[in-house]
Order: structure tokens, then sequence, then C-alpha cells
């Protein structure tokens, strides 16, 4: 303002004294002054994703990039420590909507976490101190390379982890409440929510709250674990809502706007909406049959072998045999079958004479789709010929990501060894299976629209099917 007389110099002196003394009460308070942005709908709004119907176990908020999702998270995990009883929590939850029976009033434990101790000292421990009280004692606050840790005055105990710790070192712990920014393997996520199911007080359970900006969903298998379990099985006890970094009234619009154009359709979708990111085109999108497929080689006698069949009628039924390189970490697919004949007796007898072509028995493990009554039906003629099928896990998308992380090329095993996870052998009998991979692609406004399904797919699937059952198969059995 312009200052032309003593009348407005008083009131300038005025706003200024207002100015310093909101600055100082921000200071001094700044959980119960803290405010989550809002837009009415059709708008995202980050209050209501943060404080409208928490999910009982796992409340998902996915959000574009500068959409404040890890600061609405933050909020949450510092009400979570300070406990309901605390005053600055009891008006932050009124002004924000959050409800209080979900904060306990006697916190003991609370896990948060960042992929790793550098994320969490450059992001996360900045914004979670604004928040704790007076009297916090920090340990390894500032470490970009240790676990931190936090004990409030009331007695809570904050673990500022990283998901790249040993898995051992996320068990035994009973935690009121667990937040995971942005992505985590599936393990450390299962792991958080065994914790927190132990922990009960009047009103609630405990619970876990996940925040991420998915920008692997489909090439990463824990990513797509996570889209299987919230966005295509929609579990009970799980939810998730998007926030849009479009939305958020604190960024510039023209200058983001700036920033995205020049991004395809489903890049630009992730970074601003926190949709999951599919790039369209190949679905096993790492494959490279230069790097992929390399001539036949004698396969050790020790390698594990695993089988997998997808079922066919009117559609072929295809087989792979596949043994496991342990030392190297690298499934080699050495074997195969395909035809469409209907009749499983003709298949079982063709799988019998694979493995007797490389002068071995039949693997013990041969997985197959049963979630049909006709799979199940015709796995009884398959176990009259002697090949006993045990149930392949179909989540699609995970399986997906399991193919591409094989797909990937990378240090790898005990031996030095820097390549892909899966290599194909160059047999007649693996052609089907070479020429699917590169024409089983993505409809890509359908999953846009509806997300990765394998309605969502075209091309010819049959070997592809079987190719999913063993990577992730192997994914699941690698980690336990």
């Amino acid at each position: 303002m312009t200052i032309t007389s003593g009348h407005d110099f008083a009131a300038f002196e005025r706003l200024q004294a207002a100015a310093a003394l909101i600055r100082a009460q921000r200071a001094r308070y700044p959980l119960a002054l803290a405010r989550l942005w809002h837009r009415d709908p059709p708008r995202t709004s980050q209050r209501t994703a943060f404080t409208v119907d928490i999910a009982e176990l796992l409340h998902a908020v996915l959000g574009g990039m500068g959409s404040g999702k890890t600061e609405g998270a933050i909020q949450v995990a510092a009400a979570m420590a300070r406990g309901r009883n605390d005053p600055e929590v009891r008006a932050w939850a009124a002004t924000n909507g959050f409800p209080l029976a979900r904060i306990p009033p006697d916190p003991e434990l609370i896990i948060i976490s960042s992929p790793s101790h550098q994320l969490s000292a450059t992001v996360l421990r900045p914004l979670l101190a604004k928040y704790l009280p007076p009297g916090t004692a920090m340990t390894y606050w500032t470490s970009p390379k240790d676990e931190a840790g936090a004990r409030l005055p009331n007695g809570c105990k904050i673990r500022l982890m990283a998901g790249n710790q040993p898995l051992d070192q996320w068990q035994s712990m009973k935690a009121q409440f667990a937040l995971l920014d942005e992505q985590h393997k599936y393990d450390r996520v299962d792991s958080v929510l065994q914790r927190v199911t132990r922990a009960t007080w009047p009103g609630s359970t405990g619970w876990s709250l996940f925040s991420a900006t998915p920008a692997q969903a489909m090439t990463d298998p824990d990513m797509a674990w996570m889209h299987e379990r919230l966005e295509v099985q929609r579990l009970d006890g799980y939810r998730m809502v998007h926030i849009y970094g479009s939305d958020n009234p604190y960024l510039d619009r023209a200058a983001r706007d700036r920033l995205l154009v020049g991004q395809d359709a489903a890049r630009r979708a992730m970074e601003d909406r926190g949709t999951w990111y599919n790039p369209g085109g190949m679905v096993f999108e790492r494959y490279d049959r230069r790097i992929h497929v390399a001539p036949a080689t004698a396969i050790p006698h020790d390698w594990h072998r695993a089988g997998a069949l997808d079922l066919g009628t009117a559609a072929p039924t295809a087989y792979l045999a596949s043994a496991y390189d342990a030392g190297n970490d690298v499934l080699h697919v050495y074997a195969g079958y395909y035809d469409r004949n209907a009749d499983p007796t003709v298949h079982a007898r063709a799988i019998h004479a694979v493995h007797a072509r490389h002068h071995e028995q039949r693997p013990d493990l041969i997985l197959g789709d049963l979630q049909t009554p006709d799979a199940q039906e015709m796995s009884v003629k398959y176990a009259d010929q002697g090949v006993h099928l045990a149930p392949a896990d179909k989540a699609f998308s995970s399986g997906v990501g399991s193919v591409n992380d094989r797909l990937a090329v990378r240090p790898r095993g005990r031996f030095g060894y820097v390549g892909p996870g899966l290599v194909i052998h160059d047999t007649p009998d693996l052609q089907p299976l070479i020429g699917e991979i590169p024409t089983f692609s993505w409809k890509k406004n359908h999953v846009q629209m509806y997300g990765a399904t394998s309605k969502s797919t075209q091309g010819a699937d049959h070997a592809c099917d079987a190719l999913r059952y063993l990577c992730h198969y192997l994914w699941a059995a690698t980690r336990r």
C-alpha cells in the first residue's frame, strides 16, 4: 500500500503487527494451524483425500507431482504420533475434518518410511520436524545413510525407516500407524500391515497410509502388486483416492502446464494426476530379441525345473518348460509345446514328450490356470496322464510386472553376472512364444480409462500367459 498520511501509516503498522502475530502463532502451533487445500467437486481435494472415509487397513493417496500428497501424509503422521489428546491435534482435526477416532489416545510407535534414507533425510524429516512438539528428541536426523528416530514428550517413538532396509528390520514391531511414502516392495508393505493390525484402541485399529506418484506401476512388480489390490481386486479394507497437481491452488498453473505439455498423454496423466503409469505399446516392454533370445544350450541337472500350462479348448494350449539358474538369478525357458487340439490327453502326452527329448522327467511343479470349472475338470484328465497341475497366481498386473522385472538387464546373482533375468532358448518349439511377445500389446485408450487388466491387451497371449505364471511364481518364491 502507498502511505500518504499518518492514518495510512497507522493502518500499515496494524497490518504488519497482525502479520507478525500470525507468523508467530504458526511457528508456535504449526499443526493446529495447518490447512489441507480443498477444491469442490469435480476438482480434487487434498483435505478430502486425507480425511474422508479413511480405509480400515491401507489408505492410498496417489497424486501427481506437486499435488501435496507427501505434505498431507506428514500432517496425518504427526497427528498420529502426538495422539488425539494433544490440543494441537484436536484443532487440526476439527479444521480439516479428520476423524478423531482414527487417532490413538496413547501412541507408542509410528513408522514413517521413504524408499531410501537419503530421501528420508532430504524430504520427509524436514517436513515432519516442523509439526513435532517442543521437547522432541531426534537422533540421526540429518544422516542420509542411517535410520533416524524421534521420541516425543508423550513417549511415542517414531522410526524413520527406508524401503531398502533388510526385511528383518521391518518385523516384530507393533505400531499404531505406518506411512509409506512413494514406492515400496510388496513384502515391506505386507510387513507393516501385519504390524499395525496388532494395535487397537477404542473406535479403531492400527492402519497404514500409502502416498505415491506411481511412476513404475506396470514395469515394477511391487507397484503392479499394489495396483492389483487397489484398482483391480478392490479388496476390503483398502481404499485409493487421487489428488491432482493441477488442482493445487498453491502451484503456478501456467508454469506447470509448460512443464507437462511435451510429455505423452500417459506420462502426463501420471505426473499430474497420479494415475497408474503405463507407457503403452508392448506389454512386455523391456523385451529385446537380441538380448533375451539365445541359442539353445544344455541345462545342468541341478537347476530347479518348473513348467507352466495355459489351458485352452477353442484357443491354443501353451506349455513352457523352465530351469532356474540360482547362482546367476536367471530363468531359462528352454522348451515348450503349442497346439490347438482340444483334447487334454493329447496335451499331457505332449508334455511328457517335451521332457523326454531332454532326457528328463517332467518337473514336479507345473503351474496351470485352475480358476474356472472347465479348467478344474480338464486338470483331472491331465492328472490321469501323470501331469499334476498346481494353481498359478493369475494376478495380471503383478504378473506383467514380474516378467518385465525378469527382462531387466542389471547385475544379478552371486557371480558377478550382468544381464537379463530371463533367457528364451531359440528352438522350434518356442517360436510361438518368441512370436507372441512383440505382438502382445496394450489397448492404449482402454488402459488410460480403465486401468491395466487382461482386457486391456490385444494380440495372442497364450504362451505369454504361461510365461507370466512362471515369472510371477519365481518372483514370489525368491522373496520368501
